[in-house]
């Protein structure tokens, strides 16, 4: 049996894990109402994804019953009701694609999650839906600053069927530098808010069942072996969580410094 050194597959990672879970289970005291973190931002694939893909060109949509049966609607969440990430002891945070995330609603944070999302970009790419939803392309001209518009679309048209996790990132950098700015009077009010701010990350599990062990779809099976292959997921998440926490965009604001 090959020994896998990286466990990606449907891992639940939690950057500032301690955190989160001093937000889940408040002290029973008079500050049980005043959250220990200010902000939650997630970013993965369909176990987390609470409506992004909805407003995307993709099969990959849970926007129809008996998803969300027992909110009496289905949300876009792949579920019956809410997800993991919904019980952080902050209110519903927003996704990133959806008209709530605007204005003071992105200071509790924002979730980026896609479903059919994986580290490596390529992983999710066969779950395209032909046509064009006009729908989803009028509410992202009505949402967005131009610069935003254009990222977007880039996403909807070429890539549209999922944000990859490096999508994800940019969209990220986009929240920080352009849109989070607004609220605070310093760059240093800014770093302190993302500081104390939980990062959650689930991905890795689409690498696999949406790529590896799909070798009719995928070629990565016949390049790699099951060791190489979860290095390779390892490496490239360590490489990614660099990006985001470490050279972009958080230090871009002075956080690291």
């Amino acid at each position: 049996m090959v020994k896998l050194r990286a466990i990606v597959t449907a891992i639940f990672l939690c950057i500032f894990l301690p955190e989160l879970s001093l937000v889940a289970n408040p002290q029973d005291d008079a500050s049980d109402d005043v959250p220990l973190t200010p902000a939650l931002f997630i970013f993965g694939d369909s176990l987390i994804d609470n409506g992004n893909n909805n407003y995307m060109i993709t099969v990959a949509r849970a926007n129809y019953f008996p998803y969300g049966i027992d909110l009496g609607r289905p949300t876009g969440r792949f579920c019956n009701g809410l997800t993991v990430v919904d019980y952080g002891g902050l209110p519903l945070i927003p996704p990133y694609l959806s008209l709530t995330s605007t204005g003071r609603n992105i200071l509790r944070g924002v979730n980026y999650a896609s479903a059919a999302a994986g580290i490596l970009d390529e992983t999710g790419r066969h779950y395209i839906k032909l046509g064009l939803h006009y729908d989803s392309v009028c509410l992202t001209m009505i949402k967005y600053s131009f610069v935003k518009y254009q990222v977007l679309t880039f996403f909807l048209h070429l890539k549209g069927q999922r944000t990859t996790f490096n999508e994800q990132i940019s969209q990220l950098e986009i929240t920080v530098t352009q849109e989070l700015p607004q609220f605070f009077q310093r760059q240093d009010e800014l770093a302190h808010y993302l500081s104390k701010s939980v990062f959650l990350v689930n991905i890795g599990g689409n690498d696999y069942l949406n790529n590896y062990l799909l070798p009719s779809r995928y070629v990565s099976s016949r390049i790699y072996n099951g060791e190489a292959f979860a290095d390779l997921l390892s490496n490239q998440l360590s490489a990614q969580l660099t990006v985001m926490l470490i050279d972009k965009p958080l230090p871009s604001i002075g956080l690291y410094k």
